[in-house]
């Protein structure tokens, strides 16, 4: 007799039960089986990417965005305009690792893991919204492009990223059912995109009318609501956060896009070369249009003060643009990304789908900020690389459909065969290459789509994703992070072990020095003064209660002029106790009077 008080399993609620159950479900969903193998692919065959040694950081802003996640938990308070999701990632990324000397390395790790994943969760949300094969096509775009792990050297673009790409793919949901739960959802991850990038509040405005033109007539005011009360809670909430600990309730992005807008003169201002590009920029800015003080850090008042200036600037910007989209998406797939996407936006329009390609284009609409400020990283263009992709899926899918179609084939082949002329034409050999292997895929796909009778999923998966990893090139080597060794690293160590924390260490670059856990006061700021003498450099740092100086190529090759006054006094008014790989990395002691 079985035992009343541990009655027998029933049928289907075994303890694997459940289990088998999501197995189940799991292969009936072939979109999420493919995402899941692909995603294991790219951590395998990018392993290296995620475990960097600290030469591998960006030691500007991935250790800054790093450093401000340690400050989060010491106490500090950001504003809206101080990307604050991006400091409370690194704050939980750090939690582990806080007694390490290498705790900046394992935090960027563990926090590059996370941003990938969320890349990836973005493509798979916004695939499960496009037709077949598009979907899996833009799955297989994903895996073959490098631009996921080109987008870590500044954490705030790929949060960011990930999470407008999720707002997308509730906005196409929305669109698909009318569901106001998708509003409800869009809204509110463009509210935490906001606390990611200050694009965010940008796309916080777009999505509005965005959100009232896909819903239905009866459901407009309830669109509207759904569409502004999210991001103005998290927004709102955190001003008010930070505004009770500072007394300041402010986004406090003003300050921030008025020093973008002073690195923007990099457009057509060169420097001398003697000192820190972006230094040298923002000085000639003032000279032009001002102090930030003196325009109350407005763009507008500065522009208003030299218009002219600021003309020649959005030109040059303007002319350079091209060169940095082919550049963002990488030299081999730009020429496809463009031409395929072009492609899917005519397919969408003459299927009479307008309000899709609104959708895709409207996500995209915070890039022309770039246009007032003049500056542009490589990553700004692939904020919005789910639109592309997403356009460029359909572009494609729309050419595997075209392959038993002689006329269609006859255009394709005519496009391709015209960007591989322009590609000489311009001695753009990268694009030459590009249009070389799609003409090549495209007519071994005619082939077997004629004589095999092959599936557009088997041309697909034998022809396209064959050629997309030709263009993708070579993977890093995998490797066996060693910690300790190289020579920045030994420079760290040397600084937590000899010197008490919080020592203020004059540097180039803050990144080493805030691993080690002094205060970095950095020589690339334009708050340093110029020197003649070499001795003027030991008597200001010694008031300026500077006790040690780390020298990187941040010092040596980003400030020359001042490395060689420094360099003069080694020996009289610097000491130096450590040095490593020839004198790349040196620790220099600032002696007393």
């Amino acid at each position: 007799m079985g035992d009343a008080s541990n009655p027998a399993p029933a049928a289907g609620t075994s303890s694997d039960g459940w289990v088998r159950t999501v197995l189940r479900r799991l292969s009936g969903d072939h979109l999420l089986v493919l995402a899941l193998v692909l995603l294991a692919a790219g951590l395998f065959l990018n392993q290296a990417e995620f475990v960097p040694n600290l030469r591998d950081l960006n030691m500007w802003d991935e250790a800054a965005w790093i450093q401000s996640g340690r400050a989060i938990l010491a106490g500090w308070l950001p504003t809206v305009g101080s990307s604050p999701l991006v400091s409370i990632l690194y704050a939980l990324t750090c939690l582990p690792f806080l007694d390490s000397p290498f705790w900046l390395v394992h935090s960027a790790s563990l926090a590059r893991l996370i941003l990938y994943g969320l890349l990836w969760l973005c493509a798979y949300r916004i695939a499960r919204r496009l037709p077949t094969p598009a979907a899996a096509i833009l799955l297989g775009m994903t895996f073959v492009s490098p631009l996921f792990t080109s987008l870590f050297r500044y954490p705030s673009d790929p949060l960011y990223s990930a999470l407008a790409g999720l707002s997308l793919a509730e906005v196409l949901a929305f669109h698909a059912n009318h569901n106001l739960r998708h509003a409800w959802g869009s809204s509110a991850l463009v509210g935490l995109a906001a606390l990611a990038r200050n694009d965010g509040v940008l796309l916080a405005l777009v999505l509005v009318p965005l959100l009232l033109l896909l819903a239905p007539k009866g459901r407009r005011w309830r669109a509207l609501v759904a569409s502004v009360l999210p991001p103005v809670a998290l927004i709102g909430g955190v001003i008010l956060i930070s505004g009770l600990q500072s007394g300041t309730f402010t986004l406090g992005t003003f300050e921030r896009t008025y020093s973008n807008f002073e690195d923007g003169q990099q457009a057509v201002y060169e420097g001398t070369g003697e000192r820190n590009r972006v230094v040298e920029a923002r000085l000639e800015a003032r000279r032009l249009f001002g102090t930030p003080e003196e325009n109350h850090y407005s763009v507008w008042n500065a522009i208003r003060r030299n218009p002219v200036a600021y003309l020649a600037r959005v030109r040059a910007f303007s002319i350079g643009l091209p060169s940095v989209f082919l550049e963002a998406y990488g030299k081999r797939f730009a020429a496809a990304f463009v031409v395929f996407a072009a492609a899917g936006f005519l397919t969408l329009v003459r299927r009479r789908e307008y309000k899709l390609p609104v959708a895709l284009v409207a996500f995209a609409l915070p890039f022309l900020s770039v246009f007032v400020i003049t500056i542009i990283r490589l990553s700004y263009p692939r904020l919005w690389w789910f639109s592309v992709y997403a356009l460029a899926a359909i572009g494609l899918s729309e050419l595997v459909g075209a392959l038993g179609q002689w006329p269609r084939v006859a255009v394709w082949s005519a496009v391709w065969g015209a960007v591989a002329v322009y590609g000489v034409a311009d001695n753009k050999l990268a694009i030459y290459y590009t249009a070389a292997v799609m003409l090549t895929a495209l007519w071994i796909g005619i082939i077997l789509a004629r004589r095999e009778r092959a599936s557009a999923a088997a041309i697909l998966l034998a022809v396209f994703l064959p050629a997309g990893l030709i263009l993708h090139g070579s993977f890093p080597s995998p490797k066996i992070r060693q910690l300790g060794v190289a020579g920045d690293e030994q420079a760290l160590l040397y600084l937590r072990d000899h010197f008490p924390p919080g020592t203020l260490v004059a540097t180039g670059i803050p990144g080493v020095v805030q691993a080690a856990g002094m205060n970095p006061a950095t020589l690339s700021s334009t708050d340093v003064p110029q020197f003649d003498d070499p001795a003027e450099v030991v008597r200001w740092m010694r008031v300026q209660d500077m006790q040690v100086v780390y020298v990187d190529a941040g010092l040596y090759r980003d400030n020359p002029a001042l490395w060689s006054l420094i360099e003069a006094e080694i020996g009289s008014g610097f000491q130096r106790v450590f040095v490593a790989e020839e004198g790349n990395y040196q620790v220099l002691l600032v002696t007393p009077p």
